[in-house]
């Protein structure tokens, strides 16, 4: 008798659908070069998730000026500028206005490394006096002629080298707020006029010795103590440059202002250098570099910000005095020779008169 085929075909067709829907459920598996892509994007995530945070370390920036006018544009630009470039690892906080001191101890305080950064503008002559012809009241002509000096590259390396030996700074660069000018209670067009004047000075021989030749009879006095020796009647005037005078609110205790521009105010940006050289180098330039575009970004706010602070001190009764800055520096000129000749490195001085020269064709 022979035997059906039924059941054996019906476990044959049992078995093969069992086959395709195993392998059904994995038909919806990714192509290999999917999952590479998917692979490769959560290799990226990864990677972004292992980089460590910027970690910003916070600097004091350190001046006995005042946070007003130009100081403010240029403290501010600086600021802005070291966060952006060195990508956040440097901020800054400002102790301006002499909250810590005179502009020596500030320095004194920068050379030890209590202080990060820190701006000369008279006392660093202390340790770069042989270079400092722009010191020397009446000598450049303009604003042009200082830069000029200060950027010609034998006296940028000699300071930056006597800067860092002498005090250990990092001299980074020099920006400049225009003219100084000369605040009195005694009205004085000329040389002649000015004679005996009690005119407050910093200690500083470069100054003294030529308002001493001019006849007027200078007085070193602390920048902190100059309102009260006005009020005191120690002295009758004072010299600085225009933002300041408006900072320090001298219209409460002047009644005029020369256009004497017998000086370029400059300023130096000076870093503690052993904490300079605790910074990577790509971190170096970059600091150097916001730096020096801030200074190199200010000239055109000088003119504007300096025009405003006049206006504002003659509204609030101050008379503005026009004096012939040329007749002043003649008869100063024999005195400036003197101390170019026994003060500066012949060097500086040779270099110093090719550029006074120049600007004054």
């Amino acid at each position: 008798m022979r035997k059906s085929l039924f059941p054996s075909l019906f476990v044959l067709l049992l078995i093969t659908l069992m086959v395709f829907s195993i392998t059904g459920c994995e038909a919806d598996e990714p192509e290999p070069e999917e999952v590479e892509e998917v692979e490769e994007v959560e290799e990226e995530k990864a990677v972004e998730e292992e980089e460590p945070e910027v970690e910003t370390e916070t600097i004091s920036f350190v001046a006995a000026i005042p946070l007003t006018g130009i100081n403010e544009i240029i403290a501010n630009s600086i600021r802005d500028n070291v966060y952006e470039y060195t990508g956040g690892k440097i901020d800054m906080e400002f102790y301006f206005d002499g909250v810590l001191g005179g502009e020596m101890e500030h320095l004194e305080m920068l050379r030890d490394g209590e202080i990060e950064l820190g701006l000369g503008f008279i006392h660093d002559t202390r340790w770069s006096e042989p270079y400092a012809a722009h010191h020397i009241p009446f000598l450049f002509p303009s604003y042009e002629a200082v830069i000029d000096y200060l950027h010609h590259p034998e006296i940028h390396e000699a300071r930056y080298n006597l800067l860092a030996e002498e005090a250990n700074f990092h001299y980074i660069d020099t920006w400049s707020c225009g003219p100084r000018r000369i605040t009195s209670n005694v009205r004085f067009t000329n040389v002649e006029e000015m004679q005996g004047l009690r005119i407050r000075m910093p200690e500083l021989p470069l100054w003294i010795g030529v308002y001493e030749h001019l006849g007027a009879d200078p007085t070193p006095i602390p920048a902190p103590d100059i309102f009260e020796s006005l009020e005191a009647g120690i002295i009758e005037a004072q010299e600085n440059w225009i933002s300041n005078i408006e900072g320090r609110r001298m219209d409460e205790a002047q009644d005029y202002i020369m256009t004497s521009d017998h000086q370029v105010q400059t300023f130096d940006v000076l870093a503690n250098l052993d904490w300079y050289n605790s910074l990577d180098s790509e971190t170096q330039e970059a600091f150097d570099q916001a730096i020096q575009d801030a200074c190199a970004a200010l000239p055109p706010h000088v003119e504007e910000e300096n025009e405003k602070s006049m206006a504002n001190l003659e509204e609030r009764g101050m008379e503005v005095v026009e004096v012939d800055g040329a007749e002043f520096r003649e008869a100063a000129w024999e005195e400036m020779m003197r101390m170019g000749d026994e003060i500066l490195e012949p060097l500086a001085w040779e270099i110093a008169q090719e550029i006074v020269e120049k600007h004054t064709e």
